[in-house]
């Protein structure tokens, strides 16, 4: 292979592994985002209904 094209081979090796770590940290905080959110609505669930009277 040609200089040019080793370098554009590792150009491509270097972009996908940029792409896929940008990816996976998308992923990651997405992750971490949902059982968060449940948890914040179970949360507002129980102040709820600690705030209805007791009947």
């Amino acid at each position: 292979m040609t200089s040019s094209a080793l370098l554009l081979n590792e150009f491509w090796a270097v972009a996908l592994l940029i792409s896929t770590a940008l990816a996976s940290r998308k992923l990651t905080a997405a992750f971490i985002a949902i059982p968060a959110r449940s948890r914040a609505g179970q949360t507002l669930k129980n102040l709820q209904a600690l705030q209805k009277p007791q009947t």
